[in-house]
């Protein structure tokens, strides 16, 4: 069982602190997805692969453990992502996509704490494995699955796990996000992530799971992801 967390007293999370430990030792940053990006060569990903094998198999292990699930199903992790080309039709204070997602992780507020990122490029299918039919369907009906798809394929995303010591994670993040429309959250004078410096829905800025069985399907979609990558 996870244990219940009082006031000022810090409980042991060890899933959470190798997790937080391995973070520093794979190669799957912003930074390099962007350089194998714009050099078009499966060879970059291949030593990005080669370079992070031991920590990214540590990694599989502890997300795909009982005790990390039992962390998810009682909302003390979430799933986050920080979306392509964030320093684009926003009002972040950067001049380019690195320095505008930096910024972004920065805006994330206790209790949440990112424990592991790991940033990858969505292609057309990874894409509609990722979002559920219930969402290519409002998509389909909106008449913007085509520009969804060119935006979401257009740069590096973040994939983010957020833990928090209370079992709110997936509220607490989805509060500090705010509104998926930024004009609606404006108009309620959130001080969200989106209220503040989004546009428009179309591009606002990150992601966040609406629920506990959510935040679960997308971290497993995150670990297949990382897995494609372990020899």
């Amino acid at each position: 069982m996870i244990p219940y967390v009082e006031s000022g007293v810090k409980q042991p999370y060890p899933e959470v602190e190798i997790l937080r430990g391995l973070n520093q030792r794979h190669f799957f940053t912003r930074e390099n997805v962007t350089i194998a990006e714009n050099r078009s060569g499966e060879d970059v990903y291949k030593e990005l692969a080669s370079n992070s094998q031991e920590a990214l198999r540590e990694a599989l292990k502890i997300l795909n453990s009982q005790e990390f699930q039992e962390l998810i199903q009682t909302g003390h992790i979430t799933f986050g992502a920080i979306k392509p080309r964030v320093h684009r039709d926003s009002t972040i204070p950067a001049q380019n996509d690195l320095a505008a997602a930096y910024f972004l992780e920065n805006e994330i507020l206790s209790p949440l704490q990112v424990i592991f990122s790991f940033s990858f490029q969505f292609s057309p299918d990874l894409l509609k494995g990722f979002y559920p039919p219930e969402v290519w369907k409002v998509l389909q009906e909106l008449q913007a699955t085509d520009t969804f798809t060119s935006y979401m394929t257009s740069g590096p995303e973040t994939g983010l796990i957020l833990f928090s010591p209370l079992d709110s994670a997936v509220t607490e993040w989805r509060h500090q996000i705010g509104s998926t429309n930024p004009r609606i959250g404006k108009k309620k004078h959130e001080n969200s992530i989106r209220a503040r410096f989004a546009k428009h829905t179309r591009q606002n800025l990150v992601h966040g799971s609406s629920s506990i069985p959510e935040a679960q399907r997308e971290i497993q979609w995150l670990s297949a992801r990382i897995s494609s990558f372990v020899c």
